[in-house]
């Protein structure tokens, strides 16, 4: 299973930007649920392929979750036109997911 594209503390500006809908995923190598969430995302994204999804790995890239005050992986922030719309906490399951990113991109 290839993994969702990678945000850094020095593209994720111009990748909140780059389409309507944007989804961060925060996390970091060690955390399993972040696992099971790519898997989430994966899934998700094949049914809805105009939502952007991103994987930030808070160790890697630490400034982007500081800024935001990121206190629990993993942590999915939608962005739309650029501006940030939501966050939702915790590895959870695909309807939840397209849940969030409904109410926040409506």
């Amino acid at each position: 299973m290839s993994g969702l594209p990678k945000s850094t503390d020095s593209t994720y500006k111009d990748l909140m930007k780059k389409d309507k809908v944007v989804i961060f995923k925060m996390s970091a190598v060690w955390c399993n649920p972040c696992k099971e969430a790519t898997r989430v995302c994966l899934s998700y994204l094949e049914k809805n392929p105009s939502v952007k999804i991103y994987d930030h790995d808070v160790d890697e890239n630490p400034n982007f979750g500081t800024e935001l005050g990121t206190k629990g992986l993993p942590t999915f922030y939608c962005y739309v036109n650029g501006e940030l719309k939501g966050q939702l906490v915790g590895a959870v399951p695909e309807s939840k997911l397209a849940e969030f990113v409904t109410q926040h991109s409506s």
